[in-house]
């Protein structure tokens, strides 16, 4: 499955969409187009399309989206499979970076309560 199709069935998922049809008139385009950037024909999803299901679907981090998207479009085995490197390490990097953001966010939220605990200063909002 092409990431452009992955991400078309992603994008119906999160929006309640039932069709790609449903999609297509939610983006302005004809249900061929979709089609064909589903498909991998003719010409490939444009980049402010790939960023605006990014959108439709909550997807915070688009990256991983256009560069795959790109790859799908690539025609020359060797780009491609080095395009599909970058994704295959980035997403643990992805992953990771989340993952450090949420306990560092934790950590500091803890710190923070605590030190308004020693000080005999207790706030709840």
């Amino acid at each position: 499955m092409t990431y452009a199709a992955q991400l078309i069935d992603a994008v119906k998922e999160a929006s309640g969409l039932s069709s790609d049809r449903e999609l297509a008139d939610a983006l302005g385009v004809k249900p061929p187009t979709l089609n064909q950037w589903k498909h991998n024909k003719g010409s490939p999803m444009p980049p402010e399309r790939v960023m605006q299901l990014c959108e439709m679907a909550s997807i915070a981090d688009a990256g991983p989206w256009l560069v795959g998207v790109q790859a799908d479009a690539v025609r020359i085995t060797a780009v491609r499979r080095a395009l599909e490197s970058v994704l295959d390490r980035a997403r643990p990097s992805v992953a990771k970076v989340a993952t450090l953001g949420a306990a560092s966010l934790v950590y500091c939220g803890l710190a923070a309560l605590q030190a308004a605990e020693s000080a005999g200063r207790m706030y709840i909002m």
